[in-house]
């Protein structure tokens, strides 16, 4: 990733990869020790400098690092049809009194989510 972001800035500034290395690059401390970055800092008048810097985070694995195993579910079991016949509420006016299930096409033709619409049994 760290050649690639220099492959972009020599691209962008029409210089080569090692100028970008040359002109951006540098050592600074962190908690691991001293790490080569590559810092482009923007100055602007009147207003704090523009500061982006690549490389100062180490990518080690952290062995300590507390793991979930057991995440919680985002998704319903449900499908969306069922959602709708569980909701017990007439979907045109709302009301909740001797609700009754009417289909407008057939259950064969409903699309489902990701599939193409079916043309068979339309009429």
């Amino acid at each position: 990733m760290e050649r690639s972001l220099a492959k972009t800035l020599a691209a962008k500034l029409k210089i080569s990869v090692r100028k970008v290395y040359r002109r951006f690059g540098i050592l600074i401390q962190t908690d691991r020790g001293p790490r080569r970055v590559i810092r482009v800092v923007v100055e602007r008048e009147g207003r704090r400098p523009l500061l982006a810097q690549w490389g100062a985070v180490s990518l080690t694995r952290r062995m300590d690092a507390p793991l979930n195993n057991s995440p919680s579910r985002v998704w319903s079991h449900r499908s969306e049809l069922l959602e709708r016949l569980l909701a017990d509420s007439c979907e045109l006016c709302g009301s909740r009194q001797q609700v009754q299930v009417h289909h407008v096409r057939r259950l064969a033709n409903v699309q489902r989510k990701g599939e193409p619409i079916s043309r068979v049994g339309w009429r």
